[in-house]
């Protein structure tokens, strides 16, 4: 896990990388230093969580991580909030008010927030991978009804009712409305043609995080030399 901005100021010794092409879109200039985080241990696929860091909490994350706490442990509970990245080294996620974001990882590491990367166990196809997110790229944000309903069965242990995640991903039927965590599991059950979280009647941003399929990517700070 990394905090970012930087604001606090980042150690003399960092590890130091040579720039390459994939370098634009993820240094920052820091002073008269470019850094970033270990971008080049990054693979298409890897699951970006996000946790947002404020004086002031609102209701609405209080509210969400008090639920996540009691899914899945206090530990997994602040990472309110995930992204895929894709092989152009952008970041995709599903947002309220933006439909679904792209983002360089050079706009991830100033954003106000702790960042960690886990990754699937299972092989990403990287062209199945950008076909899912480009399939879903005019998908809605939307939490309603049925979000609350979902939530609600989780919460209470209702029984699910089996999906047959392969065949929808065969059929390339992708859903039309999402939240941040069910686009995500969409794009991966695409891209992998495993069924991830099929016991949950709703994914959340914690259960990435919890979850066995998807191991802890180590993220630091190092400086680009160009």
């Amino acid at each position: 896990m990394i905090t970012a901005p930087f604001d606090d100021g980042l150690a003399d010794n960092l590890i130091i990388v040579d720039a390459d092409h994939r370098s634009t879109t993820a240094a920052v200039s820091y002073g008269e230093r470019l850094v970033s985080i270990n971008y080049y241990d990054l693979c298409p696929g890897d699951v970006f969580l996000f946790s947002e860091q404020t004086k002031s909490p609102s209701i609405s994350r209080i509210a969400i991580e008090s639920y996540q706490a009691v899914l899945c442990g206090a530990e997994a509970s602040k990472w309110r909030h995930v992204g895929i990245l894709d092989e152009s080294y952008v970041v995709w996620d599903a947002m309220p008010s933006q439909k679904i974001r792209r983002r360089l990882i050079s706009d991830v590491i100033q954003d106000t927030c702790d960042l960690m990367v886990v990754r699937p166990n299972k092989p990403v196809d990287k062209r199945k991978l950008s076909e899912a997110l480009l399939k879903m790229s005019g998908s809605q944000y939307k939490f309603d009804v049925q979000i609350g309903t979902l939530l609600t069965a989780r919460l209470r242990r209702l029984p699910v009712v089996p999906v047959d995640y392969r065949q929808l991903a065969k059929n390339s039927n992708f859903p039309k409305h999402v939240i941040c965590s069910t686009f995500v599991a969409s794009v991966l059950r695409h891209a992998t043609t495993y069924p991830f979280f099929k016991k949950l009647p709703l994914v959340i941003p914690a259960d990435f995080f919890t979850d066995q399929d998807f191991t802890h990517v180590p993220l630091k700070w190092c400086e680009i030399r160009v």
